[in-house]
């Protein structure tokens, strides 16, 4: 393990958090969960766990509400950086200069992920110190992107100011996402990000009891999961009237939040909730106010337009993003596939007077894949491995009965039975023993009558 540890550190150039981070996900199973939870409680200041640039950063969006006040300057030195330094935009632009966001807004032309996937490689400007990353193919063929290995300093202090909203104060938190555990195992635990992790694909009413009993014991506040994941263990607690007046915050994420479950959370559980928006790109992030269910977009993050069919802003339009942060390869004017209805005045509640959406409807798909017996598990958790995603040119579910799912998939040259074997892997380890899964290969995934691509197909 010491070799590991040292081969890691002396092959790359990484801050203190990714050292511990390679650490805790190289011994995580076998270190006894009483020590984690020592550490946890010994671990209580994040600026010592995510250095000084995360602790200057989460002070500047406590200061300023979330509102840059630099936000002009920062996004035209990130753009004639890249007019400068990106073949892509060299090659379209021929060293123009931007002199004010309207200059920029009637220069640049938007961009869509297609284009990116047309021209990869033309919009590198450096990899090093960069992760190549792919983005979750919930609209066909999936995305790659090079994101600088220190991204987690605009991304965790991002997720803890916007957590603080509703007394998050780097405490531990319980976690029911996308995690596969073992067989015989409740949870893991995470001691530097403090973090209690639990299995994201059982929700059933027997695991939700155990999840409640470690949440009350270790007196855990706080609680982060998709969407779907909390609505449910959220009914849990109400339909067996348990006491979970500890419980003071959700934060959900990475699914649709549906009327449904806005009633929900908001008039029946009434635990103080959080919803946000992010994109794997890395380029919008949005969070409700603590009084409100309208998203306030960070422009720190990035900087965030609304564009109609015509490419001009709009009260109704596509959510487009530029990047702030990411020199490596820039994006500009990128249109995400979302699409918002804005706000058109500042909010009430807290006096944000930043760009406010009232309503996000994105491809975020929480749709539900079901096990014979009923159980399910959302498209959102089916997430696929790196090296399954750079062998594919598209993936798409289908399901007409329970228990039995057909795997649509566009393959590339470099796809091997070594590739079939861990797809096939993947996805039925996430499902009951005797789900049935079909790999079925083809030329072209199904579409809507609109042209609009689905991820899952059910007919149930």
């Amino acid at each position: 393990m010491k070799f590991m540890i040292l081969k890691f550190i002396n092959n790359k150039q990484i801050s203190m958090y990714q050292i511990k981070r390679f650490v805790f996900e190289n011994i995580k199973n076998n270190i006894p969960n009483f020590i984690n939870d020592l550490i946890i409680k010994l671990n209580t200041n994040p600026s010592l766990v995510f250095g000084k640039e995360y602790k200057n950063y989460f002070d500047r969006l406590v200061l300023h509400n979330g509102i840059n006040p630099n936000i002009e300057r920062e996004l035209l030195n990130v753009v004639n950086f890249t007019l400068a330094n990106s073949p892509y935009y060299k090659k379209h632009y021929k060293g123009k200069k931007i002199n004010s966001i309207e200059d920029f807004k009637n220069t640049i032309e938007p961009i869509n992920k297609q284009t990116v996937l047309d021209n990869f490689d033309d919009f590198i400007v450096d990899k090093n110190k960069c992760d190549l990353v792919t983005t979750g193919g919930t609209s066909g063929r999936p995305l790659s992107l090079y994101l600088p290995k220190n991204r987690f300093i605009t991304e965790l202090a991002t997720l803890h100011y916007n957590w603080s909203k509703v007394g998050y104060d780097f405490s531990t938190r319980a976690v029911i996402r996308n995690e596969k555990l073992p067989d015989g195992k409740d949870f893991i635990i995470n001691p530097i990000s403090k973090e209690y992790i639990f299995d994201g694909f059982k929700l059933n009413d027997d695991y939700f009891e155990v999840i409640y009993k470690i949440l009350k014991r270790k007196k855990i506040k706080y609680v982060h999961g998709y969407t779907s994941n909390l609505f449910l263990f959220g009914k849990f607690l109400i339909e067996r009237n348990k006491d979970y007046s500890f419980i003071k915050g959700l934060f959900t994420t990475s699914e649709n939040l549906t009327p449904l479950m806005e009633s929900f959370f908001e008039n029946t559980l009434k635990i103080p909730h959080i919803n946000f928006y992010g994109h794997s790109e890395k380029l919008v992030f949005g969070a409700f106010c603590k009084d409100t269910s309208n998203y306030h977009i960070d422009s720190f993050y990035g900087y965030t337009e609304l564009l109609n069919d015509g490419c001009c802003e709009s009260d109704f339009g596509e959510i487009t993003g530029t990047t702030l942060h990411n020199l490596n390869m820039p994006l500009l004017r990128y249109k995400t596939g979302d699409f918002a209805l804005r706000s058109l005045s500042k909010c009430s509640a807290c006096g944000f007077s930043g760009l406010i959406l009232k309503k996000i409807y994105g491809r975020w798909d929480g749709s539900r894949i079901y096990n014979k017996d009923g159980t399910f598990i959302t498209t959102t958790a089916l997430n696929l491995h790196n090296d399954i995603y750079y062998k594919i040119d598209g993936i798409q579910y289908f399901q007409e009965k329970k228990g039995v799912l057909n795997v649509r998939v566009i393959k590339r040259d470099n796809f091997d039975e070594q590739t079939k074997t861990l797809l096939e892997k993947t996805i039925r380890q996430k499902f009951n023993n005797d789900f049935e899964m079909n790999l079925i290969f083809v030329n072209d995934l199904e579409k809507l009558p609109n042209g609009k691509f689905i991820l899952l197909i059910s007919k149930i």
